[in-house]
């Protein structure tokens, strides 16, 4: 990571994004650059700013990322898959959504113009307002980006987070125009009997619908486009119905409505407990954001690896050593050649070698349940001893997946000797272990410091480490 400052802040004009911006005492990431205008994330919301603001408040520091040939996202590909997969099912759910709806107009014999018409605004409403809720809940969406920026007095988060934006001061309007969109939707497919009594629902909407028009011109000042659309169907269902003559009183039932109306404020606390539930997991996200911001600075680190227990170990202590012996941090693993947790153990540090080999070296020391097994210690010190640092990996691999079963099988297959070097190696492990007391397994230490229960062994390949 690379931090500059311009002294000429329209020097920006030169510089290619993305970048992060220091900008209002926070961070900005900045995606674009166009036309004037600056696209950047802020607080998880995608913002379009005049180029002229975006000076005025940004400090001039910004951050770049230093690229190389091994420049590349954390399992990009991995995250690229979950991605693809994760559009694929949201594409999917709207495509089953629409077929059953075709297929419901064939077989039921609704396939009218005026159903046609009717289903078809409705659906326009259940998509806008569900965009709405995206907005409320600040999930990232282009297609809502893309709607609230339609006027040049816009901000739909102004007009949603407004005094007057929740009913009774608990249910957002987002969510009763979304459980009203979703609930006359349904029912209309049940059967056009019910489209009369939901005309008279909609009817109650519409005086809304103007206060709403009101309020944004006259008491927000600024217009939230997807609302507007929103209220624009209220009218266009109006009139459709009473284009169509579902103004019918004659054969009105009051039991209905009563379960009409039941439909639909079971409908609003299922989707308002739905959010608060994502809502809560939402902030439970950013909350463990936050903790990993605090957790990967350096001072933090240092201060809770240093509160530790100390043990005395030195590159002396065991000669299973794999990745870089000259690196400044030692990671010494106290490991049981039969314990599961420390098999899982294992591949998480191959793995963490695989992305940082050259910070660490990681010191392998064996212990054992009892003295009958300690010839597991012996073999896995004979493999190094005989293969080497990096064909000992693969025999450790192996024997954590499956040699450790067939213990007498593994010894032979690999032509594994337990000589003087190997028993001597074994007894400066268990001199060791006896010195220090230590049992638990897997046990990590980071040059001799227990590593702190607030991190994660992967935690280490984002960290830099400075031990001057």
């Amino acid at each position: 990571m690379l931090a500059i400052r311009l002294k000429d802040k329209q020097q920006v004009l030169n510089i290619d994004p993305p970048f992060i911006a220091y900008a209002s005492n926070d961070f900005v990431l900045v995606k674009q650059i166009k036309n004037a205008k600056v696209k950047c994330l802020f607080n998880n919301e995608y913002l379009d700013i005049a180029l002229e603001e975006f000076v005025s408040i940004w400090s001039g520091v910004l951050l770049m990322i230093e690229t190389n040939d091994r420049t590349i996202e954390p399992d990009y590909f991995e995250n690229r898959k979950r991605e693809f997969i994760d559009k694929m099912l949201s594409n999917l759910l709207w495509i089953i959504a629409l077929l059953i709806c075709v297929f419901y107009f064939v077989f039921v014999a609704l396939f009218t113009m005026e159903s046609i018409a009717i289903l078809s605004a409705l659906l326009g409403g259940i998509y806008v307002s569900f965009l709405l809720l995206q907005k409320q809940l600040k999930v990232q969406s282009a297609y809502a980006d893309k709607l609230c920026s339609l006027f040049n007095k816009s901000n739909c988060n102004s007009v949603l987070e407004s005094d007057a934006a929740k009913f009774l001061g608990v249910f957002s309007w987002s969510e009763i125009g979304f459980a009203y969109f979703v609930s006359t939707f349904f029912m209309c497919l049940v059967g056009t009997s019910w489209i009369s009594y939901c005309t008279w629902i909609n009817v109650c909407a519409l005086p809304f619908s103007l206060w709403s028009v009101w309020y944004q011109r006259f008491k927000v000042k600024q217009w939230c486009p997807m609302c507007l659309i929103v209220m624009g169907i209220f009218w266009l269902l109006f009139i459709m119905h009473l284009y169509f003559g579902y103004f019918n009183i004659q054969s009105f039932d009051l039991v209905k409505l009563l379960w009409l109306m039941m439909l639909y404020a079971l409908s609003l606390l299922i989707i308002h407990q739905s959010l608060s539930i994502f809502r809560a997991a939402l902030s439970k996200q950013e909350l463990v954001y936050e903790l990993n911001n605090v957790k990967m600075n350096e001072d933090v680190f240092m201060a809770l690896l240093k509160s530790n227990q100390y043990y005395d170990v030195l590159l002396s202590t065991s000669h299973i050593m794999f990745g870089n012996p000259k690196a400044k941090t030692l990671i010494t693993i106290l490991t049981n050649p039969h314990c599961e947790p420390c098999a899982k153990m294992h591949f998480r540090l191959n793995n963490l070698l695989n992305k940082a080999s050259d910070k660490y070296c990681i010191q392998y020391i064996f212990s054992s349940f009892n003295e009958s097994l300690s010839i597991s210690n012996k073999i896995l010190i004979a493999a190094y001893l005989r293969y080497g640092m990096e064909d000992t990996v693969k025999l450790y691999d192996k024997w954590f997946k499956e040699g450790k079963y067939k213990i007498s099988t593994f010894l032979d297959q690999n032509n594994l000797e337990i000589n003087e070097s190997v028993e001597q190696e074994y007894l400066a492990h268990e001199t060791w272990i006896k010195k220090t007391k230590l049992r638990t397994t897997p046990t990590i230490l980071i040059n001799g410091y227990e590593l702190p229960m607030q991190y994660k062994i992967e935690d280490l390949g984002l960290l830099e480490i400075d031990w001057n």
